[in-house]
């Protein structure tokens, strides 16, 4: 398995741009908005923001991507709010 470099920063801010660009109205990258917030440690954020793209979906809808935004949304209301990084 290879293990690959990751900058969350710059990942954050790359994610952010293409939230703006969507209006807020993709679920796919409102959780890679999530996760990046998520993997700096702004918990408080990732688990808004995965809420907000688990509302963007059907009502009752079964589908992977509700799974995966369920199951994302459990870990990060999971962990406590960490300082983030500079």
């Amino acid at each position: 398995m290879r293990t690959v470099a990751y900058d969350a920063v710059p990942g954050s801010q790359y994610a952010n741009q293409l939230v703006e660009m969507t209006k807020g109205k993709d679920a796919y990258t409102l959780d890679l908005l999530a996760q990046a917030d998520y993997t700096t440690g702004n918990t408080t954020h990732a688990v808004e923001t995965e809420t907000k793209a688990l509302a963007l979906l059907p009502p009752n809808s079964v589908s992977d991507l509700k799974k995966r935004l369920e199951a994302n949304l459990a870990m990060f209301s999971a962990r406590p709010e960490r300082k983030q990084a500079k």
